[in-house]
């Protein structure tokens, strides 16, 4: 299997990952653990890319850079028109 293959041992299925380079805009689909029902549409940019997890710089509301590991799985490329959402902050 290719590295941009990843396997989904649960569905038993294999899926293309799209490989993220550095400088790159996505979109994070950010699922918070203090307000599981929410989704939030967080842009971002890729710092670093890895075969199992990709860091991204965020802004949150207030101006703050915050650094964050996640999963591929979580990113997509960010369209021009594409809108998002900063960074939450639990309240």
């Amino acid at each position: 299997m290719s590295e941009a293959a990843a396997h989904d041992g649960a569905a038993g299925r294999c899926e293309t990952v799209m490989p993220f380079v550095p400088g790159q805009q996505v979109i994070w689909t950010y699922h918070p653990q203090w307000r599981r029902s929410a989704v939030y549409r967080v842009a971002a940019e890729v710092v670093q890319a890895d075969r199992l997890r990709v860091r991204i710089r965020v802004c949150t509301a207030s101006g703050t850079t915050l650094l964050r590991w996640v999963r591929p799985e979580n990113l997509y490329p960010r369209a021009p028109d594409d809108p998002a959402e900063p960074y939450p902050v639990p309240s």
